[in-house]
C-alpha cells in the first residue's frame, strides 16, 4: 500500500470515528447527562410580612428537589429548587434577580411567589442581559395586561372575587343587591382588586366599604365600626394572615353575619393557626388552585402521596402548598416541552422558554389548577377557579371548577 493511499485510509478513520463520537455524545446532551443541575429559583418571603406562608413553601421545594433528582431530574438533567428570600423588599428583589441573571448558565425560567419581585424585574426582563420568563401562582394587573414576561398559573386576584360573586349572585335569596367591602393594604397590590368596580357596577353589587389596615393591625375598632354600619355580605381584600385573623375575632366577637372571601394564597389552615374552627367557620375562599381531597384528579393524588411520606408534617396540603407544588410542576412540565421542541438542554434558554410560552403551549398539572394555556397575547393560563367553604376546619369545594364569569377572561378585561 503507498504511503498516499495509507494516510487517506487513516484520515477515512480518523472522520468515522470522530461522528460515532459525536453521535455517541449527542443523546446525552440531549437528556441533559453530565450537564450541572438545571437551577429554577423560588423566588419566596422569609423574612418579610409573608414569611408564615412562604416558610412552608421551602419545605415542599426541598423535599420535591429530592424526589425529582431521584427520579433521573427533568429529561435526565438534575434539578436545582434553590429557595431566595426577598423579604418582601424590592430592593432585594433586584439583587435576587441580578445575581441570578449573572450565572452561568442562566435559569431558563424563574418561579416567583412575592409581589416585590415582580416590580424588580417586570421592566427589566425584556432588557438584553436578563430575557428569562417568570412564571407566578398569581398576579396584577400590570404586570401582564400588555403582553410580558410574566406568566401566571393563578389568577387576577379580581378575576376570582368576580367569579365568586358571579357564583354568589346567581345563588342569591334576598331580595336586595349583595353588598360588597373591601378590607386590604394601601399598598399597589393591595388596591388591586379595587379593579373590579366598574364590573360590580354592571352587576348591580354594592360597594359599601373601602377599609385599609395595616399588615399585623393592633386596632381595627374604626373598621369594625364602619363595617357594622354598611353591613357588607363579603369582605374581600389582600393582607397578611395576622390581618385577617383579627378582623375574624372581631366579625365573630361582634356576632357579625359577613362573611370573608379570602384571595388565593391564604389558605384556611393558615388562618386556623390563629383563630378557631367556629371564627372561621363558614367563611370562603376563592381560589385557583384545588383541595387535597380531589384524589380523583391524578396530579392531587401524586401530589397527596408525596406528603404523606415526605412531609408528614404539612399533612394534608392546603391550597397555599399546591401553589409551591403547582409552581414546580408547571415549570417541570414547560421543560420537558422545551427540550422536545429544541432538541437539546444547550437551547432551552430564556428567550427559548419564552417562545416557546408565546406559541401557544397548554400545561395540565393533572387537576392541581385547571388546565393552562399561554399564548403571544395570554398571560394568565387559567380558565377557571374553585370556591371552597371552611367547613369544620376543611377547605370543601362547594362549586366544582368555575368558568370565569363573563366580562372578566383574559381577552374582555384587556380588550383595548
Amino acid at each position: 500500500m503507498s504511503r498516499q493511499k495509507a494516510f487517506s485510509k487513516c484520515g477515512v478513520l480518523i472522520v468515522f470515528g470522530l461522528i460515532f463520537a459525536v453521535a455517541a455524545m449527542l443523546p446525552a446532551a440531549a437528556k441533559g447527562e453530565d450537564l450541572p443541575p438545571v437551577e429554577l429559583p423560588q423566588i419566596i418571603d422569609l423574612t418579610g410580612p409573608y414569611k408564615s406562608e412562604s416558610a412552608e413553601w421551602a419545605k415542599v421545594f426541598e423535599v420535591l428537589q429530592k424526589q425529582l433528582n431521584d427520579q433521573g431530574g427533568i429529561k435526565g438533567r438534575q434539578v436545582s429548587l434553590k429557595a431566595y428570600d426577598c423579604r418582601y423588599d424590592v430592593g432585594v428583589s433586584t439583587s435576587i434577580l441580578n445575581r441570578l441573571v449573572n450565572m452561568d448558565p442562566k435559569p431558563p425560567i424563574i418561579c416567583g411567589s412575592i409581589g416585590p419581585f415582580f416590580v424588580a424585574s417586570f421592566k427589566k426582563m425584556p432588557e438584553p442581559g436578563y430575557r428569562i420568563p417568570l412564571m407566578a401562582p398569581a398576579a396584577y394587573e400590570a404586570f401582564v395586561k400588555n403582553p410580558s414576561w410574566t406568566f401566571c398559573f393563578g389568577v387576577l386576584y379580581y378575576q376570582s372575587l368576580g367569579t365568586f360573586l358571579d357564583w354568589a349572585q346567581k345563588n342569591w335569596k334576598e331580595d336586595r343587591p349583595i353588598r360588597l367591602a373591601f378590607y386590604t393594604l394601601n399598598t399597589p397590590g393591595g388596591r388591586e382588586p379595587l379593579n373590579i368596580k366598574p364590573w360590580l357596577e354592571k352587576r348591580g353589587i354594592e360597594l359599601v366599604a373601602e377599609e385599609y389596615t395595616e399588615p399585623v393591625p393592633v386596632d381595627i375598632t374604626s373598621i369594625m365600626m364602619r363595617f357594622q354600619q354598611s353591613k357588607p355580605d363579603f369582605i374581600y381584600g389582600i393582607t397578611p394572615v395576622a390581618a385577617f385573623a383579627k378582623l375574624l375575632t372581631e366579625l365573630e366577637r361582634r356576632n357579625m353575619k359577613s362573611k370573608l372571601v379570602l384571595p388565593g394564597f391564604m389558605p384556611f389552615s393558615m388562618v386556623l393557626k390563629y383563630v378557631d374552627k367556629k371564627t372561621l367557620e363558614g367563611h370562603y375562599q376563592a381560589s385557583a388552585f384545588n383541595t387535597y381531597m380531589d384524589e380523583s384528579s391524578p396530579g392531587v393524588k401524586k401530589m397527596n402521596d408525596l406528603f404523606k411520606e415526605n412531609l408528614k408534617d404539612l399533612w394534608p396540603p392546603d391550597t397555599g402548598d399546591m401553589w409551591a407544588y403547582g409552581h414546580v410542576m408547571v415549570a417541570k412540565a414547560l421543560l420537558e416541552k422545551a427540550v422536545d421542541k429544541y432538541g437539546s438542554w444547550d437551547k432551552v434558554t430564556g428567550e427559548s422558554m419564552y417562545e416557546l410560552l408565546n406559541s401557544g403551549v397548554e400545561v395540565s398539572t393533572g387537576g392541581i389548577v385547571s388546565d393552562l394555556q399561554w399564548n403571544a397575547q395570554r398571560r394568565i393560563g387559567n380558565k377557571a377557579i374553585k370556591i371552597l367553604q371552611c367547613q369544620n376546619g376543611e377547605a370543601i369545594d362547594v362549586a366544582g371548577w368555575l368558568p370565569f364569569a363573563e366580562g372578566l377572561s383574559e381577552e374582555e378585561l384587556f380588550r383595548k
